[in-house]
């Protein structure tokens, strides 16, 4: 008896699974990526090329070893226990989510993986495929990348404080001037009880002694204020922030830039509405650029006819439109030619026969740090106008 059977569609099922094999070794041969299959106890089955790059391992050392050959030890002792626990709970940690892990390689060296796994059955097992991206360069150029950004940091710092040594030096003359004033007044004040006591007693010569020297204290006093306000001008910035009220900042500023505005006749207008404000900022950073505003308003202002009225107007207040506070210092001298009005805040731009040019191109990196903005506002009739805008603290 001769039996017949039709094998045809045997054949073709045949023929669709060398077809889809091929196709699925061309992938897997070819991918970029490493790509490794392990079984539910973690045995490697197959790697592809990429994985042999990667790792450094050739295939035939890899097959039939523990997927965790392939990671540090501290990871391999829980990677056995991660899959015995996933095979009792399916829980799942990495399985169709993807996240970054560290792998080792054969040679010892670390490597930073994005690695994501799939599962999959076949004849009743279940085997595990990773696909490991080698993300190490990556890390390391954000790595580089952040030591470059902290470097820059430092040497803006330093650059912020050279500016603000600079601008003590401008004002040598007007600090030397306010600090012999108080000076002076102690040497009188002593001198009068020096000849008070000469004197010997007499009705009121206590009351007398008593005027001089609380006089010469409080002159001592204004003295050292004046030496803590340099001192915590010129010092390094810490880069720490904290919460400060607009104007208490804006009148310290202001208390060390004009200390010689007085003497110069400079008329100074101050107008606040920002009563209890606050913002969160490097004080010392805030403080020289409303520093080096003001200086650069009365230096406009020297320059301007004896004749002339000299004002500086400095305002505090919350823009409605944004909640941003403002602080804008204006003056009413001869103004930013038009020409040079869009050059002001670039490196190394001055007007002064002897300035460096550091100051407003400091002042904008110093305010653009704080997420603020600074301009120069349009031209009135005469004058020029700078408006600080800064965060709100809390905003």
């Amino acid at each position: 008896m001769v039996v017949i059977q039709d094998i045809g569609d045997r054949k073709h099922v045949e023929a669709n699974l060398i077809d889809s094999e091929a196709r699925y070794r061309a992938i897997f041969d070819s991918a970029v990526e490493a790509i490794a299959v392990i079984d539910s106890r973690g045995v490697i089955q197959s790697i592809n090329p990429a994985a042999q790059r990667i790792f450094g391992y050739a295939p035939a050392e890899l097959v039939g070893k523990n997927v965790s050959t392939l990671m540090p030890q501290r990871i391999a002792r829980e990677h056995d226990a991660y899959l015995d626990r996933y095979r009792t709970t399916h829980n799942r940690a990495i399985i169709g989510i993807g996240r970054e892990v560290e792998g080792m390689r054969k040679d010892g060296t670390a490597l930073s993986i994005d690695l994501s796994v799939a599962e999959w059955e076949r004849a009743g097992q279940t085997f595990f495929t990773g696909i490991m991206r080698d993300i190490t360069p990556r890390r390391e150029a954000e790595a580089a990348l952040r030591a470059s950004e902290e470097r820059l940091r430092s040497l803006q710092n330093e650059y912020a404080h050279l500016a603000r040594v600079n601008e003590m030096g401008e004002m040598a003359a007007a600090i030397a001037h306010e600090i012999n004033q108080p000076l002076t007044a102690i040497v009188n004040n002593l001198n009068a009880g020096l000849y008070a006591g000469e004197k010997g007693f007499s009705p009121g010569a206590f009351e007398e002694a008593q005027e001089v020297m609380s006089a010469a204290s409080a002159q001592a006093l204004r003295a050292g204020e004046i030496v803590r306000r340099l001192r915590e001008f010129v010092g390094k910035s810490t880069g720490e922030r904290r919460v400060e009220a607009i104007d208490t900042l804006v009148d310290a500023a202001s208390g060390l830039a004009l200390i010689d505005a007085a003497a110069n006749g400079i008329h100074i207008e101050r107008v606040s509405a920002a009563k209890g404000v606050e913002v969160r900022v490097d004080t010392v950073q805030i403080q020289q650029v409303i520093v080096n505003l003001l200086r650069n308003a009365m230096d406009a202002l020297m320059a301007a006819p004896d004749q002339h009225e000299r004002r500086i107007t400095i305002a505090t207040g919350v823009l409605e439109a944004s909640g941003a506070v403002q602080i804008r210092i204006a003056d009413n001298g001869p103004g930013i030619p038009e020409e040079l009005r869009t050059t002001v805040f670039e490196p190394f731009f001055t007007s002064k026969p002897k300035g460096m040019g550091m100051g407003l191109s400091v002042c904008r990196r110093l305010i653009e740090a704080h997420n603020g903005s600074i301009e120069l506002e349009p031209a009135d009739n005469c004058g020029a106008a700078f408006c600080l805008n800064l965060p709100q603290n809390g905003s």
